[in-house]
């Protein structure tokens, strides 16, 4: 069997494999995409960084601790919601209206 995502994924550094669940993966919606198009790819708090070959995998650099770890899964889901209240207020849409499908919708089709 093929290694699919071998090139793709760090599996030469230390890591848990995925951290997030894709949102949805039948219209091409998934968080290592989001995250890396947050800017988010290498980023590090102690020990831990945010993957700079996919941006669903958090892997420990040597040094990382579960306190780090958690730290960067809060940084990327706060910065994530960020740029989706961004996408929403820029058309003209109340934040606190928006639903999975809509998020869903918008960056299937832009």
């Amino acid at each position: 069997m093929p290694n699919v995502g071998r090139g793709k994924q760090p599996y030469t550094a230390p890591s848990a494999g995925s951290v997030f669940k894709n949102p949805d993966k039948t219209k091409g919606v998934f968080s290592g995409k989001l995250i890396e198009e947050a800017g988010l790819k290498g980023t590090t708090i102690g020990g831990a960084q945010i993957s700079e070959k996919h941006g669903n995998f958090i892997i420990n650099t040597g040094t990382a601790t579960a306190s780090d770890v958690i730290a960067l899964v809060r940084l990327a889901q706060k910065t994530v919601k960020e740029k989706l209240v961004r996408m929403a207020r820029s058309k003209g849409i109340n934040p606190s209206t928006l639903t999975r499908m809509w998020i869903i919708e918008k960056l299937t089709t832009g």
